[in-house]
């Protein structure tokens, strides 16, 4: 209905992107979730719109304009394409690894009917003789300035954390990742897993 044009189809401003980007999943088969959910971002943002005579118009209207980004993105996605496909193939690797080291943990424990979570246990507790595990307060603090992407550096604390908590039994230090829907920062977990370090020192 034409009363319907220009306004939001969900009462809910992140079921709205989630929307935008299940869209651009559907229409294009192939896309990564994350550059699909990005271009739904863009379009809530109105990253690519302009103002012009007091009227917002997207700036790929403009043929000369649209022209020069097609040209832009296309040559930007030659030089980055083989970084990101060694970066992916780089991250199945890593998964399949996990995998098998997960069966073999099975296997080596006796543990083939054994649920995920005794796996997990055995796996988390193995992990703390690894260089994955930050085991020194100096440690921890020189591994996080090395890692510049956020969620990467999230991971780490949470998985060192998990060490503790799930591989060594250790409930009573457990931190949950969010609370009322809300994620815990970085910032946050890092405190948690700070204290967890200095206790084991002591």
């Amino acid at each position: 209905h034409e009363a319907l044009f220009g306004k939001k189809a969900v009462n809910d401003d992140a079921e709205r992107t989630h929307g935008a980007g299940s869209r651009q999943i559907q229409t294009y088969t192939c896309v990564n979730l994350g550059k699909g959910f990005g271009v739904g971002h863009a379009k809530i943002q109105g990253d690519f719109s302009r103002e012009k005579d007091g009227f917002l118009y997207c700036i790929c209207d403009d043929d000369d304009l649209a022209e020069r980004l097609r040209v832009s993105l296309l040559v930007t996605a030659m030089e980055e394409a083989p970084s990101v496909v060694e970066a992916n193939n780089a991250e199945i690797l890593k998964q399949q690894e996990a995998k098998h080291h997960h069966m073999e943990l099975a296997r080596a424990a006796a543990l083939e009917k054994a649920t995920d979570a005794q796996i997990d246990i055995l796996c988390y507790y193995k992990m703390y003789s690894q260089p994955v595990c930050l085991r020194m307060a100096k440690a921890f603090d020189t591994a996080m300035k090395k890692i510049s992407a956020k969620g990467k550096k999230l991971d780490t604390i949470k998985e060192n954390i998990s060490i503790r908590v799930i591989g060594f039994k250790w409930e009573d230090l457990h931190h949950p990742w969010s609370k009322n829907g809300v994620q815990y920062s970085s910032d946050e977990l890092a405190k948690h897993l700070k204290m967890i370090i200095k206790e084991e020192q002591r």
